[in-house]
């Protein structure tokens, strides 16, 4: 059960940000991923008062929760599910959907193809997935065309897939993908 009153929002905000209990103050420039916060019910630079006594009122679902079919949800500090986003969770990065489920497996976003593992987390390098190789650079995107890695050359077809065996441009690739 969730238990949410102004005095209890503002302090769990303020125990998230100094990650210890003192004095804070509300400033309405919060902000995060998913756009500008509500304010409406902090007093804007209002004293938030984080005494002992009032931690105790606070229930949450704050971080990972798994849902009785397996799926997990990502729940923000306010207690609400994070939605349509990627987020950043212990170095890592996980994409949750428009429902606030997290995604597994190949997902488009703005025009790039990104994989996130069986865990949600966006995958990097080489990849292989129903036989076939996929690259990824630094950002998690999806390779096509040529591309360097390992000191080799490869070629990565439109779906992003290495090619073997075969002459592109006029360079031989060989059965491991590498330009000969």
């Amino acid at each position: 059960m969730i238990k949410r009153n102004n005095k209890n929002i503002a302090l769990f905000l303020s125990t998230l940000i100094t990650l210890a209990p003192v004095a804070a103050f509300a400033d309405d420039n919060v902000s995060n991923t998913k756009g500008q916060a509500n304010t409406s019910s902090i007093e804007k630079n209002s004293e938030i008062n984080s005494s002992k006594e009032n931690e105790e009122n606070i229930r949450y679902n704050v971080g990972w929760v798994q849902n009785s079919d397996g799926s997990y949800y990502l729940y923000d500090g306010l207690g609400d599910i994070v939605k349509s986003s990627w987020c950043k969770v212990g170095g890592k990065w996980y994409y949750l959907k428009d429902d606030g489920k997290m995604a597994t497996g190949w997902i488009k976003n703005e025009g790039s193809w990104y994989y996130v593992g069986q865990w949600g987390n966006m995958h990097k390098g080489w990849i292989k997935d129903g036989g076939l190789w996929y690259y990824l650079n630094e950002d998690g995107i999806m390779q096509r065309g040529w591309v360097y890695s390992n000191n080799s050359w490869y070629y990565l077809n439109e779906y992003g897939a290495m090619v073997t065996n075969a002459t592109i441009d006029g360079y031989k690739l060989g059965p491991d993908g590498v330009c000969e």
